[in-house]
């Protein structure tokens, strides 16, 4: 068995065709996976491929660490969702060979030369997963046999000429699962069908309060200026066991604009004790930088202060929390402490332009950031 991992970022379709080629001179037998649509796995055999299914059944059941991994990250639920990400069989591996121009050896290793240049291109290729798939068709290698296995392992939002088209094939094939029609609406308000998801929101929610459609529904409400509406939303999205860190991040956004301190603070809580940063799902920071930026900026310090050492020991890698806490360190009077965070700032290669300026006047009494104390 052999894996080779490819990107699909910044290479054209005919070096990753050149790569499958390549591969397909040793090994007979050739597979085309992928990871995520930016990454694909290569896999080849001198033997055909067979899978055991319940095997992976129970590689991937939800009590082992490989399915939950699968879940947040792959969008696996079961072993029928791995099948999903082959997108070319035999067949479809050996069309794809046929497109490509590299050829790879010991003594001319073009592709170390072609990925390194081609990674300091300014645009790439957005579209050679879009080819795989019309070279899946082509093959008649339909991933995991169902488009809905195909949208399944979409779980990433993708620039894709034809992540509609995939989303609207799972939708046809599971026109009562309101997922797939709260899907394609995201993807079609995205580029920039408001018409759609007007129209087939409200009947989703009439029929079923799923909470991705209730999640999407805050969120168009959160465009139109609907406070009202979109709080309502959040909390229903928590009682029926939605995505908790994205709605208590809203919640924690709205709290905070309305100068509820104590109501952000404990949803700021509540968000970061659940935030995953999967695939599956994401850190919800542009919520979070919200509530907390309005919080340190203007609330009182000693709540910021608790929230803010809560969301460093969540999220370390996470550098605007070293900004705010800062920010928050300033506003106590604690220069000291203000200039602690800037160094972790430094770390990270960050360095606000008025950080002297604002240490000076810390040590000097001088009021800075808002309302708060000197």
């Amino acid at each position: 068995m052999f894996g080779q991992w490819v990107q699909l970022y910044q290479l054209p379709l005919p070096v990753v065709a050149g790569v499958v080629r390549n591969i397909r001179t040793v090994f007979p037998h050739v597979e085309v996976w992928f990871a995520s649509p930016f990454d694909m796995i290569v896999l080849a055999s001198d033997r055909p491929l067979r899978y055991d299914r319940p095997w992976l059944e129970r590689v991937v059941a939800p009590n082992t660490s490989v399915g939950a991994l699968g879940r947040e990250w792959l969008g696996m639920d079961s072993a029928g969702d791995h099948f999903g990400r082959r997108p070319l069989g035999e067949a479809g591996a050996a069309l794809l060979a046929e497109r490509g121009n590299l050829v790879h050896r010991d003594d001319r290793p073009q592709l170390a030369f072609v990925a390194a240049r081609r990674f300091l291109d300014q645009e790439w290729d957005a579209h050679v997963f879009d080819s795989l798939i019309g070279l899946a068709r082509r093959a008649g290698d339909a991933p995991g046999g169902s488009p809905v296995l195909l949208a399944r392992a979409m779980i990433l939002s993708r620039v894709s000429s034809i992540e509609i088209a995939i989303l609207e094939g799972a939708r046809r094939a599971r026109p009562d699962d309101p997922v797939w029609t709260v899907r394609l609406a995201q993807s079609r308000f995205a580029f920039g069908d408001t018409a759609f998801a007007d129209s087939v929101l409200p009947r989703v929610l009439a029929r079923s309060r799923h909470p991705e459609a209730l999640l999407f529904a805050a969120a168009l409400a959160e465009r139109r200026g609907d406070d009202r509406a979109r709080a309502a939303l959040l909390a229903e999205v928590l009682a029926r066991g939605g995505d908790t860190a994205t709605a208590r991040a809203g919640l924690a956004a709205l709290a905070a604009r309305a100068e509820r301190w104590d109501e952000a603070g404990y949803q700021l809580r509540g968000a970061f004790a659940a935030a995953r940063g999967s695939y599956r799902h994401p850190f919800p920071a542009t919520p979070l930088r919200d509530a907390l930026a309005r919080l340190t900026l203007k609330g009182p310090v000693p709540v910021a202060d608790s929230v803010l050492a809560v969301a460093v020991r969540a999220r370390p890698g996470w550098t605007p929390i070293y900004e705010l806490r800062a920010v928050a360190a300033l506003r106590a009077g604690r220069c000291a402490d203000a200039a602690d965070q800037f160094r972790e700032l430094l770390d990270f290669g960050i360095e606000p332009a008025d950080v002297r300026e604002q240490l000076i006047r810390c040590r000097r009494g001088e009021k800075t950031f808002g309302s708060g104390r000197p």
